[in-house]
């Protein structure tokens, strides 16, 4: 195979489906206090004319929801779409002034894609192989690589 067309394929923008997996939290009631959101990304590389294309078999979500008065809401949400190749989780919120919001992002696949991008909101740090954010004013975008 053609080395510039493997490292074309690596830097390659993604051209197929953008898809929104989960509901807007912004229609969420009252100001929330924190949140854990889970974002699984299930991949797959397969040879498309002899080249190797990334597709998504699977996206899912699990959102836990800490309003500050209140109980616990979860929403979870699920897209079978391989024709998307970026997947945007929303997670701009009416959050309190500091919420904490964890986001595991998990991604799995035989095999993994060379580089999968994720796209976080400003100030996201890493802690423990948790991304931890304060109040997003953002939403979480996911690339796949050779996509499309």
């Amino acid at each position: 195979m053609n080395w510039l067309l493997l490292i074309g394929l690596v830097f390659a923008k993604p051209t197929g489906k953008v898809v929104v997996v989960g509901r807007p939290l912004t229609k969420m009631a009252g100001p929330l206090a924190g949140a854990k959101v889970t974002f699984t990304l299930d991949v797959e590389m397969a040879p498309v004319d002899g080249v190797p294309m990334s597709r998504a078999r699977r996206a899912q979500t699990r959102v836990e929801l800490k309003p500050v008065a209140g109980p616990m809401q979860q929403q979870t949400a699920q897209i079978l779409d391989p024709d998307a190749c970026r997947f945007r989780v929303p997670l701009q919120a009416n959050w309190q002034e500091g919420a904490r919001v964890e986001l595991h992002l998990i991604v799995t696949g035989d095999p993994l894609p060379t580089k999968i991008q994720a796209l976080l909101p400003p100030g996201a740090k890493l802690e423990n192989e948790v991304w931890i954010l304060t109040a997003p004013k953002g939403d979480l975008v996911v690339d796949l690589p050779a996509c499309g």
